[in-house]
């Protein structure tokens, strides 16, 4: 009311102003006319009128008053065309403008067309908005993909839009060293503003593309959407990019990577710098070798730059990521690593891996892996500097014989040790909370292992395979003893702790126990947990029956009801708990001088 009223004031005074102009021969003052007028999407816009008040829109009999140079249409929804007249509103100074028309166009929303030039669209599930391909259009030189198809946004690139300009039927991979079968012929991409992600392979072997800027929009980078752009030099990336996928930029030329605080995932080989295939020739050049026949092609240390810096947001960067950047000297990780994963090789053939010395690798606070041939019966002390282990980082180190673990160690990463098949002895820290996935993989030689008590938690295939552990004290904080924790070692003994909440599937498979106890606060009961064991004979539930059967029958238990005891435990006699002599027939049990003592019901 407020604004209705302050317009109708400045129209007066700017009526009086104009009475007074005119009885003195003033000049008259009106206000340009709204220039640019166009539709974008459903919104139609126009350029700012300088001293305008506002502007008044007549659309289909009626007028509308706004403040802001654009006006969203969409309430305009059968097809047709609709004739808009706009008038700049005076300030009391001026007067209004002059009318402009423009004619708004409501097409028809089709699941699949191409526009005037050529450009192909299907639309998308949500039914707002297009995905774009090649289509039928021209690609050569740089080509402008539309923001807009039929009023809607295109906020995809459809997997494969632009990968190639030949087609042929010939079962072959392309080749970037001839030139055929990949896209020769475009130079730069213009993309459509709202895009959101970019599809595989979408513009895979555009060969002659040096630069590209990302709209701010996208989140994803589908899978090689860039791979074999071999002379692409320059990539803008967009602040809010969350994700770039496999191969997305294997094989370019950047000479900067800048990677926006919002991305979270680095895929396999995603900026790795080399490549080797077999292709097919097809062209006449000599020195591609004759028509029709196979060769190896090899694409070698294409990318050019120097440094990267990972955000903190990052929370995986996945085998062979950065692989084969040679000129990569340079590589800064945030020092809090708690919630990232950095896979095996990811850095590998890197130059900060080549330019280092054998031995013990560190990049920042992270323990990387090792150099070079490890000396025989080798012993390695980690660096207290290093509060963070890489995943795979001794991988299958047949040599190494023993390893201290720094305090303050947070994470060691999936398969560290794993194979280490001379492996003997291992320190831990006092002050590790977690052992991680496939940690000590079939390290067959490790007979002993203190694992502290500040450990809550054995993560999955942790001991797998240690056939030399006979016996483990597991932690009185242990929480959590995941699936196939211990399964396949040589485990004759191990107490579970009285607060271990969970004992996942298969945990204690195919092992070489006779009893084992089970304490009342268990939550979860995983499947088969100690399936293939020959040699139990008797399982002790420090609770009732009742709990027994509640927790044996969860919905996440493959097997239930009197099944489930033998399923999970073998052939072993299930005991639950009684403190005093049962009156029904069971299988019950009791700590008699801290021996567990079965109820005679004879």
């Amino acid at each position: 009311m407020k604004k209705f009223m302050r317009k109708i004031i400045c129209l007066l005074l700017s009526s009086v102003c104009f009475l007074f102009c005119a009885c003195v021969g003033g000049e008259d003052n009106r206000l340009s006319t709204p220039q640019n007028l166009r539709a974008e999407g459903k919104t139609l816009v126009w350029d700012e009128v300088e001293n305008a008040l506002g502007y008044v829109l007549y659309i289909d009999g009626l007028d509308r008053d706004v403040e802001e140079t654009f006006f969203d249409l969409s309430f305009l929804t059968e097809v047709g065309s609709y004739e808009i007249e706009i008038i700049a509103v005076g300030n009391g100074e001026y007067k209004d403008s002059s009318p402009v028309t423009f004619t708004y166009k409501v097409e028809e929303v089709v699941s699949a067309g191409n526009d005037e030039n050529g450009w192909g669209f299907i639309l998308l599930e949500d039914g707002e908005s297009y995905g774009v391909t090649r289509g039928i259009a021209n690609l050569e030189g740089d080509i402008v993909l539309p923001d807009y198809y039929k009023g809607l946004p295109v906020t995809q690139i459809l997997d494969s839009a632009f990968c190639y300009v030949k087609s042929d039927d010939y079962d072959t991979k392309p080749n970037p060293i001839t030139g055929y079968y990949c896209n020769t012929v475009t130079t730069g991409i213009r993309l459509p503003k709202h895009l959101k992600s970019i599809g595989d392979w979408s513009f895979k072997f555009m060969i002659k593309l040096e630069g590209i800027v990302i709209p701010d929009t996208v989140t994803e980078i589908g899978v090689a959407a860039f791979a074999y752009c071999i002379n692409l030099k320059n990539v803008t990336l967009p602040k809010s990019l969350k994700k770039i996928s496999e191969n997305a930029f294997r094989c370019c030329a950047l000479t900067e990577l800048v990677l926006p605080e919002s991305l979270e995932e680095i895929g396999n080989s995603a900026f790795r710098g080399s490549d080797t295939f077999t292709a097919m020739v097809f062209l006449y050049e000599s020195q591609y070798g004759s028509v029709g026949e196979k060769r190896e092609i090899t694409i070698e240390n294409t990318q050019k730059f120097t440094k990267v810096v990972i955000p903190k947001s990052v929370k995986r960067i996945d085998i062979c990521a950065f692989a084969d950047c040679e000129n990569l000297s340079e590589i800064v990780l945030p020092s809090d690593l708690d919630d990232m994963k950095v896979d095996e090789k990811a850095f590998s053939n890197t130059g900060v891996y080549n330019n280092s010395p054998n031995g013990l690798i560190c990049i920042g606070n992270l323990l990387y892996g090792y150099k070079g041939e490890m000396p025989e019966n080798c012993k390695i002390t980690v660096p207290e500097t290093v509060k963070y282990i890489s995943e795979y980082a001794f991988f299958g180190q047949t040599n190494l014989k023993s390893v201290i673990l720094p305090m303050g160690l947070k994470m060691v990463g999936e398969r560290i040790f794993g194979k280490c098949t001379s492996l003997t002895e291992v320190k831990l820290p006092p002050d590790l909370t977690k052992i991680p996935e496939y940690a000590f993989l079939n390290c067959s030689s490790l007979a002993d292992i203190e694992i502290p008590d500040s450990v809550t938690e054995i993560g999955k295939f942790a001991f797998k395979g240690c056939t030399a552990l006979k016996e483990v004290d597991l932690p009185v904080g242990l929480k959590v003893l995941n699936e196939g924790a211990f399964c396949e070692s040589g485990l004759e003994k191990i107490i579970l702790p009285a607060e271990l909440e969970v004992l996942g599937k298969h945990a204690l498979l195919d092992i070489n126990l006779k009893t084992i106890i089970i304490p009342r606060s268990l939550q979860y009961l995983g499947t088969y947990v100690m399936g293939n064991c020959s040699l139990l004979e008797s399982v002790y539930y420090e609770g009732s029956e009742s709990e027994w059967n509640a927790l044996v029958a969860q919905e996440n238990s493959d097997y239930v009801g009197e099944d489930a005891k033998y399923k999970a435990f073998s052939n072993a006699t299930v005991y639950t708990y009684s403190e005093s002599q049962p009156l029904e027939a069971g299988n019950y049990w009791r700590y008699e001088n801290g021996v567990p003592t079965v109820w005679d019901m004879a």
